[in-house]
């Protein structure tokens, strides 16, 4: 067989625009997270059922929560930002800190 390097093909294709790609989609990812929390927020301000009173859904909001925080401080702490709790980390607010306090006290009614 005779192969020319024209016809060659690399397997592992082009990363570049493959991160580019992943950057992308983690990015619409944290859009819609915000856009959700954001819904939900007002949802359970204005909402007279006691969707906070149930455990599943209790568990997966302090799970998101948790996950969020981990990414948050990690990425954080590698441009030398302070980590404390609560803390405003540059121009923006803790994503999610008002929402667990609206959750917590919305479970303590």
């Amino acid at each position: 067989m005779n192969y020319e390097d024209n016809d060659m093909v690399p397997v592992d294709g082009d990363k570049t625009e493959h991160k580019d790609e992943d950057t992308k989609m983690v990015m619409r990812q944290l859009k819609h997270l915000e856009k959700n929390a954001c819904a939900l927020l007002e949802h359970f301000e204005h909402c007279a059922e006691p969707h906070l009173s149930e455990g599943w859904v209790k568990k997966k909001i302090i799970l998101a929560n948790d996950y969020i925080d981990s990414v948050h401080d990690y990425v954080m702490s590698s441009h030398g930002k302070k980590m404390d709790k609560g803390h405003d980390y540059g121009d923006k607010k803790e994503m999610g800190g008002d929402f667990l306090v609206m959750v917590e006290r919305r479970m303590a009614e």
